[in-house]
């Protein structure tokens, strides 16, 4: 029963997160969470199908529910830790979850996830540092930018603070990049 539970709660999380307000890193982590949970559903279909042969006992139930009972349960975790948070702070949560990883099956799990949610925040990343453009149109990227702010003086005075105005750090977002995660992509990404 737990499981079917699990299953309801990560339907509920991913209709609700994958809206649009939520953001693209969100959006890409309940397209994960969405893969995961087609693999559950297969393995359901595969034991009615088994039940309908008659060929399943309760002992081969349990043997093929554990694995996936334990994946729910992680997965539950993320959708428990994760709640409300939006861009770098989501990124971080979920590289704070895998990196409290205790067996190999839950860490797969957590990189799986952590690696889908983290390639929009990486375009956005890529695309700030190599052309100069941020576009963050869900604001969930770790840097703001004030378009409203002229170039007036850049030309004469070299020294003007339009750079340091223009573009700002949001404090809530600024968690991804402490420690060793951004390494770890770089290489992947970049």
């Amino acid at each position: 029963m737990p499981i079917c539970q699990y299953h309801d709660k990560l339907n509920a999380f991913i209709n609700v997160h994958s809206l649009f307000e939520y953001g693209l890193v969100s959006q890409a982590l309940c397209s994960a969470l969405k893969i995961l949970i087609r693999e559950y559903i297969l393995l359901i279909n595969q034991l009615d199908n088994e039940f309908s042969k008659g060929e399943l006992n309760l002992q081969k139930l349990w043997f093929y529910v554990q694995p996936s009972l334990r994946i729910m349960e992680n997965l539950m975790r993320i959708v428990e830790e994760t709640n409300n948070l939006r861009g770098g702070a989501l990124v971080s949560a979920l590289y704070k979850l895998m990196k409290s990883a205790t067996d190999q099956q839950t860490l797969q799990v957590y990189q799986f996830l952590l690696n889908k949610a983290f390639m929009p925040f990486c375009e956005m990343l890529s695309k700030w540092v190599y052309h100069g453009i941020i576009d963050d149109t869900y604001e969930e990227f770790l840097i703001k930018e004030r378009k409203d702010l002229a170039k007036d003086n850049i030309s004469t005075d070299y020294k003007d603070l339009y750079w340091e105005k223009r573009f700002t750090i949001r404090e809530d977002q600024v968690n991804v990049f402490k420690g060793k995660l951004i390494k770890s992509f770089r290489s992947q990404h970049f």
